[in-house]
């Protein structure tokens, strides 16, 4: 992720997340559900919202969900964020 696009993300975003680097993770500092997942605005997973914030609202891929590359389900990086099929 490029400093410019960086900087374009919203305040309200950028102010629950530790962004430490473009490689790094970046864990969720908000709310976080009993699964361990961050929770966005009106329940919207974390990583979802920095999906939507990078990618649009475009859908996901039919039978694919959106996960963690890295393994850590509070990370909203978009860098470690991929589509992948099933569960």
């Amino acid at each position: 992720m490029t400093a410019r696009a960086l900087s374009s993300l919203p305040p309200d975003f950028v102010s629950q997340a530790r962004i430490a680097g473009p490689e790094a993770c970046w864990p969720w500092l908000g709310e976080v559900s009993s699964w361990g997942y961050g929770v966005g605005p009106r329940g919207v997973p974390a990583h979802v919202w920095a999906w939507r914030l990078t990618h649009g609202d475009a859908p996901l891929r039919k039978g694919y969900r959106l996960a963690q590359t890295c393994g850590n389900r509070l990370c909203v990086n978009p860098k470690h964020l991929r589509q992948r099929k099933g569960w």
